[in-house]
């Protein structure tokens, strides 16, 4: 899956004029808070104000995770993940802190990783090891992330293939290989499966240009279908597409056995620092990495085992017991094909995008009830949801970035980090969208609290499926937001823009990936065509803008509550 988080909000109101010219009073607690939300919101200490809501001031899932560590290192006490979305505000934070006794000493600070030598095997993780499984199950449906970068201006194909050598010698997991299960050496039981990483690959392997003959979408499914051989190839695709002279589309595939959707933004965004300073003739730099794939596998394989981690993890596990058995029917969607039926290829998209003044409004209004866009946009696809299906009873499968171990560097870390949580809530017409995102932002706050539990860990409390139906999840509907954007150096000679994406894997019935592109909305739909004709998810793609555009547009035409008509055929799945 791809990468979700809570966006920051572009289109938020101003701090008051509350916040004061900087010589605010406060405990010392809160003037910490105060610097470290500045440096995390960009502004300057003086205009964050004590009581505005954190999502408000545009405060995301990842940078508030990022806080707080810092925080932890700074007062020296362990504090929770969730810590900026359980407290709303400076002052419910500050008051907490100082109010509560700490349970526990901050941990020291992590060892800096050395990269995996090469050709040495480590383990899997239980992320990898459930898409390895999956791979060997359905070889011809290749888990997968992409991003399609729209560049324009005068792009030299020769250098962009210089700053791809860079990054995959920068960044070990762009040169995996995942060993077959072979049988020991008294022909007795198989071992299990190992990653080590290899030596570079030719760029010829895994680059290509082609002269765009067609539509760029024809080129980048085929290239997200092609099954990879993480045995023998790398994880890791480029397609360069030239439309014209100034303009041309860059694809870049990971397999998700070596990277998540953030990993993608990570890779285009370090690609084009590269670039820029290859284009002025300069030797490319890029920040020290802190951390390395092989090493935070082995710091949360310890953490997982110790006692801590293992009383978290039967805490968690007892939680989503009680959860799943409460859940209702899964949604019923409306499938063109049999649901019951074995995964196959293609897997393909349905890409969309909503105006700066929609997406503008949409912003405010998530800050004016308090939650953030994530949280709006993810009521909106529940309400689909039950509009869809018919149902009360709503699972729907969130993406996470899980980056929020204690080890360092995880924001430039490229890794199959990321996995789901299920979101579980009932709903139905009568409820305003609005509502149901500040409801829903309490549950998927609870459902964060006990997050210890890897989507193959939830997997099997699951009932097993009829054989050859695919992979076991909670939900067919999947949502996750992601964050692709582009901060170039201005000195770049071209200018880039995040167009397109998916993500999809053997498990994927109908998944929505959103994210923000400037002061754009954009949204992807990836689904299998056995399931679902393009034109089916065309006409619930509207259904989607349309609920949005209701949202902030009174007078829009409100959609019918009634069941849209199914596909062609619909079954309900097993």
């Amino acid at each position: 899956p791809a990468v979700s988080g809570t966006p920051a909000v572009s289109g938020a109101p101003a701090p008051s004029e509350a916040a004061g010219d900087g010589s605010r009073p406060g405990t010392p607690t809160t003037v910490l808070l105060r610097r470290l939300l500045a440096a995390a919101l960009r502004l300057p200490d003086a205009a964050v104000p004590d009581d505005e809501p954190f999502l408000a001031l545009g405060l995301d899932s990842l940078a508030a995770v990022d806080l707080v560590r810092q925080l932890e290192r700074e007062l020296g006490r362990t504090l929770p993940a969730t810590l900026f979305f359980e407290y709303r505000t400076v002052s419910e934070l500050a008051t907490h802190l100082d109010t509560t006794p700490a349970s526990s000493a901050a941990p020291s600070p992590p060892a800096v990783d050395s990269p995996a030598p090469e050709g040495r095997p480590f383990p899997l993780t239980p992320v990898q090891l459930a898409l390895h499984t999956s791979s060997r199950l359905h070889p011809d449906v290749p888990a997968h992330g992409y991003v399609r970068q729209t560049v324009r201006g005068p792009l030299d194909a020769e250098l962009l293939g210089r700053a791809l050598t860079a990054l995959a010698e920068r960044h070990t997991m762009l040169r995996v290989r995942i060993g077959r299960a072979g049988a020991t050496g008294d022909g007795g039981a198989q071992t299990a499966p190992t990653q080590y990483v290899a030596p570079p690959a030719a760029l010829s392997d895994w680059y290509e240009v082609r002269e765009l003959s067609g539509p760029v979408e024809e080129l980048e499914t085929a290239l997200c279908n092609r099954p990879f051989d993480l045995s023998s190839e790398p994880p890791v695709r480029a397609l360069l597409a030239r439309e014209g002279a100034d303009l041309s589309h860059l694809v870049l595939v990971i397999h998700h056995a070596a990277g998540d959707g953030y990993s993608l933004n990570v890779l285009a965004g370090e690609l084009w620092a590269l670039y820029t300073a290859l284009a002025h003739g300069e030797e490319p730099r890029l920040p020290a990495l802190d951390a390395d794939f092989a090493g935070y596998a082995a710091a949360a394989a310890a953490e997982r085992s110790s006692a801590e981690g293992s009383a978290a993890l039967d805490a968690d596990r007892r939680y989503w017991t009680r959860r799943l058995a409460s859940r209702g029917e899964p949604p019923r969607l409306p499938y063109d094909g049999d649901p019951a039926g074995p995964p196959a290829a293609p897997m393909t998209t349905c890409q969309s995008s909503l105006d700066p003044v929609l997406t503008a409004a949409l912003e405010r209004r998530a800050a004016a009830r308090g939650v953030s866009l994530f949280h709006l946009l993810l009521a909106v696809h529940v309400r689909c949801l039950a509009r869809w299906s018919g149902q009360r009873d709503i699972a729907v499968n969130v993406a996470r970035a899980r980056r929020d171990h204690r080890g360092a560097g995880l924001d430039r870390l490229v890794g199959p980090l990321a996995d789901s949580l299920p979101l579980i809530c009932t709903t139905g017409p009568e409820e305003p969208v609005d509502a149901l995102a500040e409801r829903l932002a309490g549950i998927w706050l609870e459902s964060e609290r006990h997050a210890s539990l890897t989507g193959l860990d939830l997997a099997r409390l699951l009932p097993a499926e009829p054989s050859g139906a695919g992979p076991r999840t909670v939900s067919p509907a999947g949502f996750s937001f992601s964050r692709f954007p582009v901060e170039l150096d201005g000195r770049c000679p071209v200018r880039v823009r995040p167009t397109a994406a998916g993500t999809a894997t053997a498990a994927t019935r109908l998944s929505l990936l959103c994210w923000q592109d400037e002061s754009v909305l954009r949204f992807s739909w990836n689904f299998p065509t056995r399931l679902f004709a393009p034109a089916t998810v065309e006409r619930l793609d509207r259904d989607f803008h349309a609920v949005l555009t209701a949202l902030v547009r009174p007078d829009a035409p409100a959609l019918p509550a009634t069941r849209p008509e199914p596909g062609t055929s619909e079954r309900t799945p097993a």
